[in-house]
């Protein structure tokens, strides 16, 4: 798309009229300045307005894709203070002009004039837009569906779900509010990809909702590899790699990073997330859906979903770098666990599906866990992960020498007698596992039982002293590493 289709010309000749109406209330009518005015503010005026619609490029305030107002009078207020910020700080910081003849006050007023014109402007515009009627929500009915699909999609849909009106609801609307005009039926088919989808974890309730039990859901979505690959193919070699970093900036690290999601959820509201295969299908199961299969067509992942019961989450989770998860504590308590984020958001939903699908590895860890992300991989080697660890040593959550805490599911793993055994006792920060090295889940279950008896033959403290020994052994001595 060429730049001029891009930008909103007519938004930069508002601004350019605004200022020059601001300019001159503030030179004729505000006594700020002396007998000439505008002999002194025209030249550092001009450099003023170049600022300004620099600083409006900045904050993408010439876009033509429409937004909420919030996003507009946001982007206004953060434009000015910057340009601002420029002028009465950066400027005579650096000496780059030299100031000191002008008024500070002209330098505020001028925008703050323009600034009330804009948001005044930009809330006449969406009154009247408010009052036009809502555009009409198209049924798409299963005979047109047959023209708007690939061979190979209506092969794997044929086997998936029934091509009837009367029990298949299809749409190709990303927004919620299209679908509470849908019957319930036994399953919904979603045409457009699910990244393109704003809220998606209430628009997966609302697909629950319209679902019968045991209903099946349809959708497509395209992972971060996937688009990856898209990029780097869609250029020639070095410019596909600039491409990609500013995407990935763009559309990963920036609204994930926990001192930038704020601004970027305000500045970027054009839907095109990216979304790993781990999170995508923890959203699924968190919104009450089980995996039963899917497959790749044309770079684009295709998958089919049980409903199995009501959504545990509607609102967006945090994806910060620390996260919080909820652990069996002393007297079977729920608290919760503070660990630095080596996996995949919502990927704590898919712990049960990822026991199912690869079983558990020596160690009690599962086989090819693909929620672990590479630089959690990392973390995990070296306990980098478990230093927040310490903020619960401090509440008293738990101890330095312990049982693991564990989850609901993994709890629900050991014998009877084991799980009455551990919640007697507060679990710790350096499980048994490092000083016995046990490689299965029953030999795992074995070496927690000894500590536990231990504990109450022995006493807590002695016992937990005795296991620190063989564990900084086994760490410092031995390489013992997590995998």
């Amino acid at each position: 798309m060429s730049i001029t289709k891009r930008i909103n010309f007519w938004d930069i000749l508002l601004d350019l009229f605004l200022l020059a109406v601001a300019y001159y209330i503030t030179m004729r009518w505000l006594p700020l300045t002396n007998q000439e005015p505008f002999e002194k503010y025209d030249e550092i005026f001009l450099f003023f307005i170049v600022c300004w619609i620099g600083g409006g490029f900045l904050c993408l305030r010439y876009r033509k894709e429409k937004e909420v107002l919030s996003v507009l009078i946001f982007r206004s207020v953060f434009s000015a203070l910057l340009v601002t910020f420029y002028f009465l700080i950066i400027l005579p910081f650096f000496q780059l002009i030299d100031l000191s003849g002008y008024s500070v006050y002209v330098l505020i007023i001028i925008p703050a004039i323009t600034l009330f014109f804009e948001i005044t402007m930009y809330a006449i515009r969406y009154t009247f837009r408010s009052i036009e009627p809502e555009p009409e929500v198209k049924d798409i009915s299963a005979e047109s569906l047959l023209n708007r699909i690939s061979p190979l999609l209506f092969q794997f849909l044929e086997k998936s779900v029934p091509i009837q009106k009367d029990a298949l609801n299809i749409t190709d609307s990303t927004n919620v509010l299209s679908l509470f005009h849908l019957e319930n039926k036994s399953h919904f088919l979603l045409l457009d990809r699910f990244n393109r989808v704003k809220d998606l974890n209430l628009f997966l309730a609302m697909i629950n909702q319209k679902l019968f039990n045991k209903g099946f859901l349809v959708g497509s979505f395209e992972t971060k590899n996937a688009r990856k690959k898209r990029i780097l193919a869609s250029r020639s070699w070095g410019m596909n790699y600039i491409a990609y970093t500013y995407d990935y900036l763009n559309k990963r690290f920036f609204p994930s990073f926990y001192l930038t999601s704020s601004l970027f959820s305000m500045f970027y509201t054009k839907i095109d997330k990216v979304f790993s295969k781990t999170e995508m299908y923890g959203r699924l199961y968190c919104a009450g859906f089980e995996f039963v299969e899917d497959c790749k067509i044309e770079g684009t992942t295709w998958f089919v979903f049980r409903k199995t019961g009501k959504p545990k989450r509607y609102k967006e989770t945090f994806t910060g770098a620390l996260v919080g998860l909820n652990r069996i504590g002393k007297n079977g308590k729920i608290f919760t666990e503070y660990k630095l984020r080596t996996m995949y958001p919502y990927s704590e939903y898919l712990q049960k599906f990822m026991i199912q699908q690869n079983k558990l590895q020596e160690g009690g860890k599962i086989k090819r866990d693909i929620r672990v992300t590479r630089i959690g991989a990392i973390c995990r080697r070296f306990w980098i992960d478990e230093l927040p660890q310490f903020i619960n040593l401090l509440k008293g959550d738990i101890k330095l020498v312990g049982v693991r805490p564990l989850s609901k599911q993994y709890f629900n793993l050991y014998s009877p007698e084991l799980q009455q055994m551990r919640i007697r006792q507060k679990p710790g920060i350096l499980p048994p596992f490092y000083a016995d090295m046990p490689k299965t889940l029953d030999e795992i279950q074995q070496s927690e039982m000894r500590y536990l008896q231990r504990c109450e033959q022995k006493g807590v403290l002695k016992t937990d002293f005795y296991y620190l020994r063989l564990i900084l052994n086994n760490i410092l001595v031995k390489r013992a590493r997590s995998k």
